[in-house]
């Protein structure tokens, strides 16, 4: 992808590539370090920048990604978020007093 015309950055979604790899959240795990490392070689390698999204695991993880070319990241997701405002919403709806 990092090769195609017309894409200026590469990002991967790490809970769902590690979802999809068979370890749902493991994003430690030496085979989602390896994926990692793949795409910002391929993403150095023409010219496009990369992202991480989902990226939650700590300070060593976080320090790690932009060590190997990571140039932007995410710490939530669109579920994390939407699940937040509603338990919000919910409870702002149960201190109204009826």
């Amino acid at each position: 992808m990092a090769a195609i015309e017309g894409i200026d950055t590469t990002h991967i979604g790490s809970a769902d590539l590690s979802t999809e790899m068979g370890m749902a959240g493991n994003y430690k795990h030496p085979r989602m370090r390896t994926a990692f490392e793949t795409v910002a070689v391929a993403a150095k390698q023409h010219g496009k920048s990369m992202g991480v999204g989902g990226v939650r695991e700590g300070l060593e993880f976080q320090t790690w990604l932009p060590s190997i070319g990571v140039h932007y990241l995410t710490g939530g997701s669109d579920t994390g978020y939407i699940l937040s405002a509603g338990r919000a919403g919910m409870k702002r709806l149960r201190e109204l007093k009826l």
